[in-house]
């Protein structure tokens, strides 16, 4: 086992050369293009009349009184922990179930509803984090928005696979031919949809509307779809309800090789993710971590190493990564005036 728990992080050019083979992309990417995709803002809109069903005065006082103003994961966890509580002790929990339910639905628009419209982000920006993620052989991402989708798409997505051959996933049929990329959304996203059976259906623009225009709108019948439960078991629960999440899942499970994870905070509530990291063995992994302070590093690397107690981790400077550089910050005129 590796991991050093010290303040230094290294550049990622010191270790850029050591062959990764895959990466998982956090918030933390999205964060690195607008601040728009920050935990704060989407809580910000999830509160506001910007969004059609917005959190109501007591959804509010729960991430007060939890001081989690930014954490729908933790809120969510906490209100399902209460519910089985009250199950166990026959007490009525209706108004626990619709406040969960409220929440995960405010997580989803307010997600929807601060994301930025392609056309208000500069095309270098989606080349340089298709350039990025080019230099990997499998990318898995836990984001809901589009920003990963859109970059793999310039130059009409040649290099990359996301396993989708038609409209409708085809698990039989999603294999990655040799050469190309695999992507892979791990908890879905904006541009999947769930249909009544568990079936997983990708939408495309349409119509001349752009995939945010047309978030919300029916769609054959199906629902977006989005892992937003509150802990790791409910979340499996989800995936196992999805033909698309399922694959995605054990490509995830059964990847072992070396990765790097960039943006990911890795909570109780990704325990399947971090579960899955662990059934590796011993793997090779390098973590992002934003620099803030001495002791906010020492503190991340500890947590890290105990996640993966048996890894060789290395822990490096998330601003100096391709994904996490300054220039892609979307602080054009476009942006700024949106």
């Amino acid at each position: 086992m590796n991991c050093v728990i010290d303040d230094r992080l290294v550049t990622w050019e010191e270790i850029a050369g050591n062959g990764w083979e895959g990466i998982l992309i956090g918030n933390g990417a999205s964060i690195a293009v607008s601040d728009r995709f920050s935990y704060s803002s989407i809580f910000e809109r999830a509160r506001s009349e910007l969004i059609k069903d917005p959190l109501n005065e007591d959804d509010i006082k729960l991430f007060e009184s939890f001081n989690s103003y930014n954490n729908f994961e933790q809120v969510l966890h906490l209100l399902s922990i209460a519910q089985q509580v009250n199950m166990i002790h026959h007490i009525e929990q209706a108004s626990l179930s619709a406040s969960y339910d409220r929440i995960k639905q405010a997580l989803i628009q307010a997600v929807h509803s601060v994301h930025i419209p392609w056309d208000r982000v500069w095309q270098e920006i989606f080349e340089a984090i298709r350039a990025a993620l080019f230099e990997y052989n499998d990318i898995f991402s836990t984001n809901y928005d589009l920003l990963t989708y859109w970059s793999i798409m310039q130059q009409e997505g040649e290099g990359f696979t996301d396993f989708f051959r038609e409209q409708r996933f085809d698990s039989l049929r999603a294999s990655a031919p040799d050469g190309l990329k695999a992507v892979l959304y791990l908890h879905g996203g904006l541009h999947l949809y769930r249909t009544r059976l568990g079936g997983t259906l990708k939408r495309r623009n349409e119509g001349g509307y752009t995939l945010l225009e047309l978030f919300g709108r029916p769609f054959n019948g199906a629902e977006p779809l989005f892992v937003s439960e509150g802990n790791a078991q409910q979340k499996i629960e989800t995936i196992a309800s999805s033909d698309y999440l399922t694959f995605a899942h054990q490509k995830f499970s059964q990847f072992n090789k070396s990765l790097v994870i960039f943006g990911q905070s890795l909570s109780e509530s990704d325990k399947h993710i971090i579960d899955a990291i662990c059934s590796w063995g011993n793997p090779t992994l390098a973590v992002s971590i934003f620099p803030r302070s001495n002791e906010d590093t020492l503190n991340k690397k500890a947590y890290y190493c105990g996640l993966f107690p048996h890894a060789n981790v290395s822990f490096f400077d998330s601003t100096t990564h391709p994904l996490g550089s300054a220039d892609l910050k979307a602080t054009t005129s476009r942006e700024m005036h949106f």
